[in-house]
């Protein structure tokens, strides 16, 4: 008699976790990871971006510095709010022009979000100006450069908003305020545990990419709940996770950036 396949159990849910905590998001989930846990609810931080006087707010900073997660947080707060016309379009590398009004919608986007707007030449940038100005369009724009000049130039208010790279501090809330959104009850999240040499050696290897940082986290938490016992009810990283991840990363090629 043929044998019933084992039962696969998973880990994750053994830990009080819905998952790895460190996995990617997107939509409602990553709006979820940019505010406080006291007030899950409370979008006031992202509708203040969107409700800016300004015609124009600029992300400023480097690769993983938030530019990303606060476009699709925006873009992603503006849908479900209904505004009405919102578009979100990322500039692949090698993109030196778009076309502008952009392509595949009849009406007039009022609120276009933009990413990696730096790729584009200053003349594609400009042109983009005038015609926000010209159509009421405001702009959200994640840029590696500052862009003033270019909006300017067209009349557009513009708001910087310029970002700062991951410190230590930084990682640890990063790492708490995950721990958070995963945990199936109140206290489950702390079953989770990462220790400060951890943070400290993913803190040197990020340089200030909190993509990079999220990246290692994961492969790391991955690694380790696979290799625990059925049963347990607390996983650690420690040094020897993390660097388990890095030469595992290292070997695959991956950076997560």
């Amino acid at each position: 008699m043929a044998q019933p396949p084992p039962v696969r159990v998973n880990p994750w849910a053994a830990l009080g976790l819905t998952g790895n905590p460190f996995r990617r998001l997107d939509g409602e989930a990553l709006v979820r990871s940019l505010l406080e846990a006291a007030d899950p609810d409370d979008r006031s931080p992202i509708r203040a971006w969107l409700r800016d006087d300004a015609d124009v707010v600029q992300f400023i900073g480097q690769a993983g510095w938030g530019k990303s997660t606060r476009l699709v947080a925006c873009h992603t707060v503006a849908v479900a709010e209904d505004r009405g016309g919102c578009r979100f379009d990322y500039i692949p590398l090698g993109t030196r022009h778009i076309t502008i009004p952009p392509k595949g919608r009849t009406e007039l986007p009022r609120l276009w979000s933009l990413d990696e707007v730096n790729r584009l030449t200053p003349r594609c940038r400009r042109q983009l100006a005038r015609w926000a100005a010209a159509y009421g369009v405001r702009l959200l724009l994640g840029t590696h450069d500052d862009v003033v000049g270019d909006m300017e130039a067209a009349g557009l208010r513009v708001r910087t908003v310029r970002l700062q790279p991951a410190d230590r501090a930084a990682i640890a809330r990063f790492i708490k305020r995950r721990r958070e959104l995963s945990a199936t009850a109140p206290d489950t999240g702390t079953r989770l545990r990462v220790t400060e040499a951890a943070v400290r050696l993913v803190c040197d290897d990020a340089a200030g990419n909190l993509s990079r940082a999220e990246y290692v986290l994961y492969e790391a938490a991955q690694h380790a709940v696979e290799q625990i016992h059925r049963g347990a009810h607390m996983l650690m990283l420690d040094m020897p996770q993390i660097r388990g991840a890095l030469q595992a990363l290292a070997a695959r090629g991956a950076t997560g950036v």
